[in-house]
This record gives C-alpha cells, sequence and structure tokens, in this order.
C-alpha cells in the first residue's frame, strides 16, 4: 500500500508539471513617456523588423504585425499627428507542439522581447520608445494552440495598451 501511495505521488506530480502554465509581460520605458504626446498621434505606418539572430521567422513578424494593425485605434481625427511604429524583434524562442506533448510545461518558455519606438511620421522625432518582453509557457495545453500567434497576440495587446491604453 505504501509503494502505490508514493507511485500516485509521483505521477500526480507529473501530471501537474505536465499541465503547468504561466505567463508574463513586461513593458520597460526605455525614456520618458508624455501619454498626451502619444495618444495625440495616429499610426499610419507599423513597420516589423527582426535584430540579426534574434530566432524570428517570417511566420513570427507576420502574427506579431496582424496582431497589431486588429489591435490600433480603427478610425483616427483627422487633427491627430501622424506617427510610425517601428517594432523590432529582439528575441523569438518557441517550443515545438511535439516536445509540448511529450514534457509539456518542462519543454519551457515561448519568448518574443520587442523593441518598439513611436515617431512623429513627418519629422521622424522620436516620441516614445519601450521594450515589450513576453515570456509564456502553456503548459502541455499548448500542444492546441500556436505559440507563435499566442505570443505575438499577447505582445501586440501589451504594445497597444502601452500606447493608446489606461494603464
Amino acid at each position: 500500500m505504501h509503494k502505490s501511495l508514493g507511485r500516485t505521488s509521483v505521477s500526480a506530480i507529473l501530471v501537474i508539471g505536465f499541465m503547468l502554465s504561466g505567463c508574463s509581460t513586461s513593458v520597460h520605458l526605455t525614456r520618458d513617456f508624455d501619454k498626451k504626446a502619444v495618444q495625440s498621434t495616429s499610426i499610419k505606418e507599423v513597420t516589423i523588423r527582426a535584430k540579426h539572430l534574434s530566432g524570428a521567422t517570417r511566420r513570427v513578424l507576420s502574427n506579431l504585425k496582424g496582431a497589431i494593425l486588429a489591435r490600433l485605434p480603427k478610425a483616427a481625427p483627422s487633427s491627430k499627428s501622424p506617427a510610425n511604429l517601428d517594432v523590432l524583434v529582439t528575441r523569438a524562442n518557441f517550443s515545438n507542439s511535439t516536445s509540448r506533448l511529450l514534457i509539456g510545461a518542462f519543454s519551457g518558455m515561448d519568448r518574443l522581447h520587442v523593441s518598439v519606438t513611436l515617431k512623429d511620421a513627418n519629422s521622424n522625432k522620436i516620441i516614445t520608445s519601450f521594450n515589450v518582453n513576453g515570456d509564456y509557457n502553456p503548459g502541455g495545453l499548448g500542444t492546441f494552440a500556436t505559440p507563435e500567434k499566442y505570443t505575438a497576440n499577447n505582445v501586440a495587446d501589451a504594445i497597444v495598451n502601452k500606447l493608446y491604453g489606461t494603464d
């Protein structure tokens, strides 16, 4: 009886470890953030680039751009100043669904780290800049999701919330 209780405990720990998930999105300012100046802009162009050896694929860049565009305010009054949003992917690492299926949370974090710069479209003057680090571990449930898309959506939420949200 004592041995079966030990096996049950080990099995329970493994199942919990497989299913555990965790996520974190952090925003770090790299210069002063003037909310009034930022919110008086209307983004006209979004450029997504990848730093050399960042690990970002075309799929990641496309997912991130699509997620940002979908979250930006749809129609801006003409009284707003045109601005360009430049997003540089500095790190992108994703676990594949096979490793998620086999070892769940132990397959590691999905990471998407970006550097964001908002510039005046006319003068090219930097209005603000900040970094967003998205670190996600969907555990075994990540087997049923597209990690690049899920992570890009969360990072895009953080970018747009920082620019136009209430935080």
